[in-house]
């Protein structure tokens, strides 16, 4: 029978409070873009240990070790894939933020036994768990203070050169997400599900 996962429900509202908190308690490292690597190894003590093949071999760009010591990256995007490491490593801190308990609550060593506890865990838990952990990632490398005010001044430039954000929301918000994604360094991707759930258009 599927292992059941204390996770607790968190609200956006509170995730961006937890979010913000962190970064005040990071301070030198919140400069934007957020020196996420610099967070977790200096500040967090975490090692961060790249592993050939994760990706691949084992499906998952990271994980994190149940004592909160360390987190195993994929060791292609840890030299290739600047932006999906970044959002890998700010996704493992999420989980530190979010499901401390539960990670000291199982063992996970090594790959395996991370593979071991998805596969026993019950699947709506873990998505809640995943789902939390993605969102916290946003707010912690595109903190909304920092984004509304950006947000608006390429918006303002958006429509002197004649793109109404109101009446072309998906144009809009693909033109403001490519250039803002560059200054915060975070995947286009990333920088739209940051707009939209700011519900800045």
């Amino acid at each position: 029978m599927p292992v059941r996962l204390k996770v607790r429900g968190i609200t956006a509202s509170e995730c961006r409070k937890k979010a913000d908190s962190f970064l005040k308690e990071h301070q030198r490292f919140s400069s934007i873009p957020v020196d996420i690597e610099k967070i977790a190894e200096l500040d967090l003590g975490l090692d961060i240990v790249p592993v050939p093949g994760l990706r691949i071999d084992d499906q998952t760009v990271s994980w994190l070790a149940s004592n909160l010591e360390s987190i195993w990256v994929d060791a292609e995007v840890y030299e290739r894939w600047e932006v999906r490491y970044r959002f890998s490593l700010a996704h493992e801190i999420a989980h530190i933020i979010l499901h401390e308990d539960i990670y000291r609550s199982i063992e996970l060593n090594s790959t395996k036994e991370w593979k071991d506890f998805i596969f026993q865990a019950n699947a709506y838990d873990y998505w809640c768990m995943e789902r939390q952990a993605n969102q916290m990632a946003g707010f912690l490398l595109v903190p909304p203070g920092e984004l509304v005010p950006r947000f608006r001044a390429v918006a303002a430039r958006a429509k002197k050169s004649g793109l109404d954000l109101a009446t072309c929301p998906d144009v809009a918000v693909d033109y403001v997400a490519a250039e803002l994604s560059a200054d915060f360094n975070v995947s286009h991707q990333a920088m739209v599900i940051r707009i939209r759930e700011d519900r800045l258009l």
